[in-house]
């Protein structure tokens, strides 16, 4: 990405969450959590520009305070996802929407495994849905298995 300050990037970075359909007022209240100590740490520093080693940094200050039981696990989820994302818009110039798949751990018979393929491949599914859909059709399947109604 262009050579912009800590501060342009921030907007960006909050711009692009925007994009991605988040909520303005959720925007803000992560800016305010969890991108502006970022910002204001690389100003304390004498830092006009992202730096990774800050940013680096301030990742293990906060694992440190989680594992002190100063912050808890989502407290901390959230000021990692700060850095994150700032790191992002700073090496790409953008904000990819990503969330972990799911996985069942219930596998199907190769029957109904048969089905599933054939159900997923007659729809263009966004990878999220498709995951969520997979998810959904092999627990439902186990409940049917654990009822009887499955062999």
């Amino acid at each position: 990405m262009e050579n912009i300050s800590i501060n342009e990037l921030a907007m960006r970075t909050l711009e692009a969450l925007q994009v991605l359909g988040l909520a303005v007022h959720t925007v803000w209240t992560e800016y305010c959590d969890a991108i502006l100590p970022i910002v204001r740490l690389h100003e304390q520093q004498g830092k006009e520009r992202f730096d990774r080693d800050i940013a680096s940094k301030y990742t293990r200050h906060i694992e440190e305070r989680r594992e002190r039981g100063e912050i808890g696990s989502s407290h901390y989820n959230r000021l990692r996802h700060g850095v994150e994302r700032l790191t992002e818009m700073n090496d790409k110039g953008r904000l990819e929407w990503s969330c972990p798949g799911k996985v069942s751990k219930f596998k199907l018979n190769a029957y109904f495994e048969s089905i599933l393929s054939e159900f997923l491949s007659q729809e263009q599914w966004h990878p999220n849905t498709r995951g969520d859909v997979t998810w959904v059709a092999r627990n439902f399947s186990h409940g049917l298995f654990l009822m009887g109604t499955m062999t």
